[in-house]
């Protein structure tokens, strides 16, 4: 929004949206004029701590201000075609599924979701959305018939956490921060009822994306902190593919924070994981790219590290 896309050509348009002068932008910041007429012209750019001032008295995304035009994409998705309507009704239908065939069982419901993990790795989102709905009014029927704490009753919770957390994904690509925050909330509940301490990690490393998008780097630091603790002694592959994830993430937010010494620890020790045999896609609907170190200072990570292939997707 204010060039910071292409130093040397800023353009500062959101500024002049919100009406204000460079002068009243610099008082909202508590930073000098002359600043924000540097990053405005390119002559200097904006430090993580800037983007992130920026970010909450503009009132966007702070993904906006690093380039990515969120409503183009948005739009580029047409959600009018992917029956948003449909899912919208299906989150909140939790304590009253309709589905609209004969009851699916455990098997049955694993193949739809592989199905969906297969067409979110694709990028197809229409197709997922449309198809979600009646995976989750199975999957609630599922859930009333299985009692918590048994082993039905963990894997089909740990069904529902999968759904609710490509749920997430899929309205939040469509712009739907309502339901996105619905859905989120859904597999954050859900991941202690299905017997897997790894699932609750995963759900915090998707809490993570909120706070990175919304510039609030500390809190989202102290999320991932506290799950890295509760899992470190957790030594198997797909443990050690969580932990170097969550790793990954933290590098992001401490870079985009300001402190390069911090986000290197966390690119270490996620190294670190991958050597010791972490699975590169532990859950349905994980994956970070590895950003290089001077990527990361500047918050606009690129390049992966071997062992992990996956595109990152919205959480």
């Amino acid at each position: 929004m204010l060039g910071w896309r292409a130093p040397g050509r800023g353009s500062p348009w959101a500024r002049k949206l919100a009406g204000w002068t460079q002068q009243q932008l610099a008082a909202r910041l508590c930073v000098s004029t002359s600043l924000v007429k540097k990053v405005e012209q390119g002559r200097t750019p904006p430090s993580p701590a800037f983007v992130a001032a920026c970010a909450k008295v503009f009132g966007v995304d702070t993904r906006e201000l690093h380039g990515v035009r969120v409503s183009d994409a948005v739009e580029d998705f047409h959600s009018e075609r992917a029956d948003i309507p449909q899912l919208r009704e299906a989150l909140h239908a939790f304590d009253d599924p309709r589905p609209t065939a004969p009851e699916l069982g455990p098997h049955e419901l694993r193949v739809l979701l592989d199905r969906s993990e297969r067409l979110r790795a694709g990028q197809r989102y229409d197709d997922l959305a449309r198809g979600l709905p009646q995976v989750l009014h199975h999957l609630y029927l599922l859930a009333e018939r299985t009692a918590p704490g048994t082993s039905g009753g963990e894997q089909a919770r740990a069904l529902l956490h999968d759904a609710s957390r490509l749920s997430t994904s899929v309205v939040g690509r469509f712009g739907h921060p309502d339901l996105a925050a619905i859905a989120s909330e859904r597999h954050v509940a859900l991941a202690p009822a299905t017997g897997d301490p790894l699932r609750v990690a995963v759900s915090d490393w998707h809490r993570s994306s909120h706070f990175l998008q919304a510039g609030h780097y500390s809190a989202g630091l102290r999320l991932l902190d506290r799950s890295l603790r509760r899992i470190a002694e957790h030594r198997d592959g797909r443990a050690l593919g969580v932990q170097a994830q969550l790793h990954l993430r933290a590098a992001v937010l401490a870079a985009r924070s300001g402190d390069a010494g911090r986000a290197d620890d966390h690119m270490r020790s996620s190294r670190e994981a991958i050597g010791r045999g972490a699975v590169a896609t532990p859950y349905f609907n994980t994956g970070e790219r590895a950003p290089r170190r001077r990527a990361l200072v500047r918050g606009r990570g690129r390049a992966r590290w071997p062992g992990f292939s996956r595109r990152p997707e919205a959480t």
